[in-house]
């Protein structure tokens, strides 16, 4: 209560602060800060002293949102077959006089995730492989608050900047496996930009910060089931696995950018990032014994021409990498209740590659039309090292995006957008012990395979309209936004769809 507290109250906040500072609110900043052009070429956006770069106008807006998603079959059994969330939420960037530039958001989302098992933890992007999980479904309730805030302040040639970002959230089930985790994530960082002639030199560093507490329970009469610690491709620290209930996440992490941008409306642009975060999972009913860590490393780079005209238009090409490195700690037999730590010992890897290049046009001024494209070739290889696992899978894909933008009147526009992404597979490769596989784990096995490594689909649209009401002031606008999509692959079928109502001032 005390957080959904705080969280409103930040909310509330940021929508007087914004309306403090609101001035009249024209077309351009609404078909700007919603512009296919801009959210493709915001790569450098990372760095906060970059800020005061991203818009040329100021926009805040306040919303309720509902999101739904649904599919036939869970694609991955740890993440469940949908969702459904409710969502309020304050945003602002705020371009002020001296040089200040100001943005910030605030929000609160609640909803269900449908038909998760193998996995009784929040946070699984973030965590996997090693959470704890049973077998049985469960459909947990989830709570998220959230905050962001940066400063930016321009001093003749320099920029500096600062930015906060925080998550707060519980996921929670009121039916056996009764599943309770709380998970906090806070990142801190600082950047610095320097104007050359022609070129912003920028540089960002920052700190990553998370912590979670996850605890399963039952209380029906047939006991409890039993939990497994899983480290990947269905296998689990057996040693530990079975009654204990719970465990704890922890990590410190670190992270940096660097941008080259043009100031000018053409030139080259460069970035590149480097993030290093450890996640060290720790069992609390065993006097904290240190399990296993999962080092997570990812990097990237960006190279790329823009030329901001009329006609305007860009290429670019692209790098990403992630590393996931587990290690489990083998430890001795209990002494005094504590568990001495023997070795630590290199299991589980994962690895991903996704080469790209891409093509930007926008042409138009009242009526804009922007479309992108975007082709490259993603690899992903996961292993665990005794007894052998692998998984991998090879793609080519394509990803198109189009988009419309309209001045109606002077009291209404209209922005459309369409989306499509074609995945194409080029390798697949199974290396599994089936014969030492009890059924369940195999059955999640097949799954994950079958829809890993399977050619996919994917098509989204979305429409957002605004207008602004003749008695209403001249910097509020009303908007409604829907969107809404399908992914298909065989014997999978997912759909979404998203709608909100707000404001703009």
């Amino acid at each position: 209560m005390k957080r959904k507290t705080i969280a409103i109250l930040l909310v509330l906040w940021l929508g007087a602060f914004n309306a403090l500072y609101a001035s009249s609110l024209d077309s351009i900043a609404i078909l700007e800060h919603n512009a296919l052009w801009t959210r493709i070429l915001q790569k450098h956006a990372d760095n906060p002293a970059l800020a005061p770069t991203l818009y040329s106008t100021s926009l805040s807006s306040g919303s309720i949102s509902y999101d739904n998603l649904h599919s036939n079959k869970p694609f991955l059994y740890q993440k469940g077959a949908g969702h459904k969330m409710e969502e309020v939420a304050v945003q602002s960037y705020l371009l002020l006089p001296s040089s200040l530039c100001l943005w910030g958001n605030a929000g609160y989302k609640r909803g269900k995730i449908e038909h998760i098992s193998f996995n009784s933890a929040a946070d699984f992007d973030i965590l996997y492989p090693y959470v704890l999980g049973d077998t049985l479904n469960t459909s947990p309730t989830i709570e998220q608050y959230s905050f962001s805030g940066g400063v930016a302040k321009t001093l003749k040639r320099w920029t500096i900047g600062a930015l906060i970002d925080f998550r707060a959230m519980q996921q929670f089930s009121r039916k056996d496996p009764r599943t309770h985790s709380i998970a906090t994530d806070l990142v801190l960082k600082v950047g610095a930009k320097y104007a050359f002639t022609a070129y912003d030199l920028g540089l960002d560093m920052g700190g990553i910060f998370y912590k979670q507490t996850n605890d399963v329970a039952f209380f029906r009469e047939e006991g409890t089931s039993k939990e497994y610690l899983y480290t990947g491709l269905g296998t689990n620290y057996a040693r530990f696995s079975g009654n204990n209930l719970s465990a704890y996440y922890k990590a410190t992490g670190l992270l940096f950018d660097l941008h080259f941008t043009p100031r000018t409306k053409q030139g080259t642009f460069i970035s590149a990032g480097y993030q290093f975060v450890p996640y060290n999972q720790i069992l609390p009913n065993l006097n904290a014994l240190p399990l296993t860590t999962l080092y997570n490393t990812t990097w990237k780079a960006r190279f790329g021409w823009k030329s901001e005209q009329q006609l305007g238009w860009s290429v670019y090409a692209s790098v990403l990498h992630n590393r996931r490195l587990g290690n489990e700690n083998i430890v001795g037999n209990p002494a005094g209740g504590e568990y001495r730590k023997l070795i630590s010992m290199s299991m589980y890897k994962n690895r991903q590659w996704d080469y790209s290049v891409g093509a930007l046009l926008k042409a138009g001024d009242q009526r804009v039309f922007t479309a992108h494209v975007q082709g490259g070739y993603k690899t992903n290889k996961m292993q665990y090292v005794d007894p052998l696992r692998v998984m991998e899978v090879n793609f080519v894909y394509v990803c198109t995006q189009m988009q419309y933008q309209q001045v109606v009147n002077n009291r209404s526009t209209l922005t459309l957008d369409v989306s499509s992404m074609l995945m194409n597979n080029v390798k697949k490769h199974l290396i599994m012990p089936f014969a030492l596989m009890d059924k369940n784990i195999t059955e999640m096995i097949n799954l994950s395979y079958e829809h890993l490594k399977a050619n996919a689909f994917e098509l989204e649209g979305g429409v957002l309209f605004t207008y602004a009401p003749v008695r209403w002031k001249n910097n509020k606008t009303l908007f409604a936004r829907l969107n809404g999509g399908l992914v298909t692959l065989k014997g999978y079928k997912q759909t979404k769809m998203s709608v909100a109502l707000g404001v703009y001032f």
